[in-house]
């Protein structure tokens, strides 16, 4: 999923830009967030730990 399309969501619609991109680039460095491979920058996918989220 691109990155502005998360962030067009309900969810994140109010939260500021730089606050967005911090907690992004947080759950890339947690694992629950991947970079997506073979895409070009701002695409990503579910990492290692979103399963953990479930738990």
């Amino acid at each position: 999923m691109r990155s502005d399309a998360i962030r067009r969501h309900n969810l994140c619609s109010a939260i500021a830009t730089p606050t967005f991109h911090r907690a992004l680039r947080s759950l890339v460095e947690k694992g629950f967030v991947d970079h997506a491979p073979l895409t070009k920058a701002r695409a990503y996918k579910l990492g290692r730990m979103a399963g953990q989220l479930a738990h």
